[in-house]
Order: C-alpha cells, then structure tokens, then sequence
C-alpha cells in the first residue's frame, strides 16, 4: 500500500473466533482492523469514526445485518462505504436480499484468506478511483462554474448600479434554507432578505433534515466547509429527491483552488464570500427558478401519467 494511511476495516461479527480469524488475515496485509460486536454498535461506531470498508454478518442476534446494512446506507457518512457481507447463509435469495440492502459483495464461510483480501483490496481500490474520478468532476464543474461567474461579475462591474432583477411571473421569490451557523453570518444573508427571499436557518445538518421534512424550501444554501462531512448526504439527498431542491453551496474562496474537500456532484452553484452580492443573488434567483419549473413540469407529467386502473402499467412516470 506504499506510503499510504492504512485503510481501516471493521468487521462486524457476534462470534470471538470469526473476529479474530478475520482479523489476523486483514492485519497480515497491515490494515487496520476495528472490532463491533453487534449491529447497533458498529452502526454508532461507523457514525463516529466512518472505516474505510466493514466487514459485516448477516447472522447476528438482536439486529441482522440485513437491517445493519439499510442502516449504514441511510447514514449520510457510510451511505457510500464498501460493505461485504460474510455469513454462513448459502441460498440464493439471502445474497439477492444482502445486495438489495445494500452490500457489495459477499464471502461464504469458512472465509478463505485469499478469497478475502482479494475482495477487500479491489473494493478499497474501486472506492478510491470512484473518489477520484467524483473530486475531479467536481473540480470541473467548479472551475466552469467560476470562469462563468468571473464572466458575470465583469458584466455586473461594467454597468454601475446594476441589480438582479426579480424572478419573472413569481409573485413570491421563494424560500432559501440556510444550513450552518446563523443567517446572519453568511455574507449574502442580508442581500437575499433585501431582495425579499424568506430566509429560514438550520445551525447543523441534523436541523436541516428536520427542516426539509416540515417545510420544502425552494432552495438550500448550505456551508459546506464548515459542515462536512455530515453536509455530503444532505446535499446528495436534496439534489436527488424528487423533485429535487436546488443546492447551493458556499466555500471559503480557496477551496475552488486547493480541492481539499469531495465536493458531492449535484449541486447547483456555489457562493463565496468575495463575490459580487448582486450575482449572488441573481445564482439563488436562478436555482429558485430551476426549482419550481422541475416541480411544475413533475406535476405536469405526474397528470399525464397512466394511473391504477388504466390501461398501462398503472405505474405514475417519474416514479421509474
């Protein structure tokens, strides 16, 4: 693994002999190893400390790994975390029901020690490239972005006292959530109040879930430097819903140079602190807008949809 930090494992397994088993093969190639005894302890141990691929039994008293697996994947922090499953269990439909909860890939037991590293290795091997592959399209989708607000703010610039006009046929400019901190220390704030957005606060993302689910915002603006990486779920699960809420994000001025965190995909335009408040405003007023026509074009389909009882699948369009 040459000069790299160790991966860390965890294996999640109610049996003595199998943990150790397991363990001495993934210590032979220096991984590091963490140990849960059952299915709510690797859960709140993996919300702390996310490890790097688990290990995990389907057969456990209390808590299966079936449910210890949907759990980890409706965690914002393991949502994308490698799970194999090892178990005893042969039949065709457990494995069917394992992948279906969520795992990767699976190993019978007696686990053989070749059979795991090789598994464990090219999962953390794949998970990696897909890291990468995920910051460098980011990276470009930021860099475009910014070449494309420099652009705006040299407009904004050329003509003195230019504002963002209002959004066009909306009696309502909308509702923006702001996530981290207080509105009040986000620079633009202030300029979207003026503008006549509601402006609604969650100080973590734990609030913003609460948030969201009481009341839909039209957007979300949300600190993302100050916030992951329990921000990435949230803004994977915003831009994904259906419809989706548009996501802007708001990074310090570096951060679309130095790349030091994964900026999650979708999103849809980001904010920082040194930009012109005008086009700031002119971004939330675009996400708005993109906002409510995905909805009304939704609504649209959703009334043309064959329904129960017709002729057709039954099955509404946007629903697959």
């Amino acid at each position: 693994m040459g000069n790299r930090v160790p991966w860390t494992v965890m294996v999640v397994d109610d049996d003595a002999s199998s943990r150790e088993l397991l363990e001495a093969y993934l210590q032979s190639e220096s991984y590091q190893v963490v140990m849960a005894t059952n299915g709510l302890f690797a859960i709140e141990s993996a919300k702390k400390s996310p490890p790097d691929l688990i290990l995990l039994d389907l057969s456990m008293p209390g808590m299966s790994g079936f449910e210890v697996s949907r759990r980890l994947r409706s965690n914002p922090g393991t949502a994308s975390t490698p799970i194999i499953v090892v178990t005893t269990m042969q039949k065709h439909c457990n494995m069917e029901e394992a992948l279906a909860c969520g795992a990767d890939d699976f190993l019978t037991k007696p686990v053989r020690e070749e059979d795991l590293l090789a598994r464990v290795g090219a999962l953390l091997k794949v998970s990696d490239t897909r890291k990468e592959i995920d910051r460098l399209v980011d990276y470009l989708v930021i860099l475009e972005q910014e070449r494309q607000v420099r652009r705006h703010a040299l407009s904004f610039r050329q003509e003195p006292g230019s504002s963002t006009p209002p959004a066009q046929g909306e009696a309502d400019p909308g509702t923006v959530l702001v996530v981290g901190g207080t509105p009040a220390s986000h620079s633009h704030v202030r300029q979207f109040q003026a503008a006549g957005y509601q402006v609604l606060a969650a100080s973590s993302v734990e609030e913003a879930w609460a948030a969201t689910a009481r009341q839909r915002p039209d957007a979300v603006m949300v600190d993302f430097a100050a916030l992951w990486p329990a921000a990435e779920g949230l803004v994977r699960y915003l831009s994904r819903s259906q419809p989706p809420v548009p996501v802007i994000l708001t990074l310090p001025p570096t951060q679309l140079e130095s790349r030091k965190l994964p900026v999650p995909p979708g999103f849809f335009g980001v904010l920082t602190d040194d930009m012109n408040p005008a086009l700031a405003t002119g971004i939330l007023r675009q996400a708005i807008w993109y906002g409510r026509a995905v909805r009304r074009r939704s609504v649209t389909t959703d009334r043309s949809a064959p329904r129960e009882g017709d002729q057709g699948t039954g099955i509404p369009r946007h629903q697959g």
